[in-house]
C-alpha cells in the first residue's frame, strides 16, 4: 500500500492506518488524511491535506498546532508546517449490523448448561456461555 500512497502523496500508508494513534480518537473521529503535498524534490516542511464536515471545519482550525506537532512527532522530523481543510463528508465503512452476523456453536456439554441455568443475568449467562464454547473448541 505504501506504493500507492506515495503517488497519491502521502510518505507512507503508516499515517493513514495509524491516524487514531497520532491524532487522538477525539480529532480522528471528525477528520481524515487525503495526501500530504510537498514542494518539488522536498520530503519536508509539507502541507497535509485533511477533509472533514463543513460543521467541523472550524473547530479543526484550532486544533491545527496540535495536529502538526503530533504528525511531526510520528515521522521524527518536520514533515509537515501546515495543513488544509477540505469541507468534504468523511468516509466511513459500513457499520457491520448484528443481525448480520451468524454464531454457531456446538451444544454445550449437559454439566455446564447445568452450571448456568441458575444465572438470572442474560449478559453475564451469555458471557459464561462464549467462555464455555470456547474452551470446549480448545479442548476438541
Amino acid at each position: 500500500m505504501t506504493p500507492l500512497c506515495r503517488q497519491q502523496g502521502l510518505i507512507t500508508a503508516d499515517l493513514v492506518l495509524e491516524w487514531p494513534r497520532v491524532v487522538g480518537p477525539e480529532l480522528s473521529d471528525v477528520c481524515q488524511v487525503i495526501k500530504i503535498s510537498f514542494n518539488a524534490g522536498r520530503r519536508q516542511q509539507g502541507c497535509l491535506h485533511l477533509q472533514t464536515s463543513s460543521t467541523m471545519a472550524a473547530a479543526l482550525t484550532y486544533s491545527q498546532a496540535t495536529i502538526i506537532d503530533r504528525v511531526n512527532q510520528y515521522y521524527g522530523y518536520q514533515a509537515i508546517d501546515r495543513i488544509r481543510v477540505f469541507h468534504k463528508p468523511l468516509s466511513t465503512p459500513a457499520p457491520i449490523k448484528s443481525k448480520d452476523l451468524v454464531t454457531v456453536r456446538a451444544p454445550l456439554p449437559d454439566a455446564w448448561q447445568g452450571l448456568l441455568q441458575d444465572f438470572t443475568d442474560d449478559s453475564l449467562k451469555q458471557a459464561l456461555e462464549n467462555l464455555a464454547s470456547s474452551l470446549q473448541s480448545k479442548s476438541l
